[in-house]
């Protein structure tokens, strides 16, 4: 493995085109303020994980792609660095 390779498109990307990973980490990060956060309604707790799971999955992969510009403007790698070979022996 030389090389990073992004994960394929999966099926919520082919439909609303965010990536589903996206998604789930946004929810997890709702839920968990939901939780967190005391005086919330039950609608104010469903509601922050749905715009929190939407704003992941938008806003996600631009921010990426403006980090790793900035990192390649600052002289940092681009790619994660790769294991070294096993040697066989």
């Amino acid at each position: 493995m030389s090389h990073y390779q992004p994960p394929p498109p999966d099926w919520l990307h082919a439909l609303i085109g965010m990536r589903l990973v996206d998604v789930i980490f946004g929810a997890a990060g709702g839920s968990v303020r939901g939780l967190v956060v005391r005086n919330l309604s039950w609608s104010q707790r469903i509601a922050s994980t749905i715009v929190r799971a939407l704003t992941a999955g938008s806003v996600g992969p631009a921010a990426n792609a403006v980090a790793m510009r900035w990192l390649d403007w600052w002289g940092a790698p681009p790619t994660f660095p790769t294991p070294p070979p096993k040697s066989s022996g």
